[in-house]
């Protein structure tokens, strides 16, 4: 699981796509899904979607796991996240 570090400051998200939707930070995905950031309960752990595999998700399930893969490659890459145990 991956956590967005404490001294980083949440708006820095809206550099890699986020938007802030209430007390969310949001980052949307194919099928409708969306990646996001929960600023309540200030564990600030980054969720992303779980998925079935019902017929129709199968053949979109790369697109959506090839974003996942680009959004996490970039906040590791900008020093932003830390992995955590679950």
């Amino acid at each position: 699981m991956w956590k967005i570090k404490d001294n980083v400051d949440l708006k820095e998200l809206g550099k890699f796509g986020f938007y802030l939707q209430g007390n969310t930070y949001k980052y949307d995905l194919p099928l409708g899904k969306c990646a996001y950031v929960c600023i309540i309960p200030k564990k600030k752990e980054l969720v992303f979607p779980c998925y079935n595999l019902r017929w129709y998700q199968f053949t979109f399930k790369n697109k959506i796991i090839k974003e996942i893969d680009k959004i996490q490659n970039n906040l590791i890459k900008a020093n932003l996240v830390e992995k955590v145990k679950d």
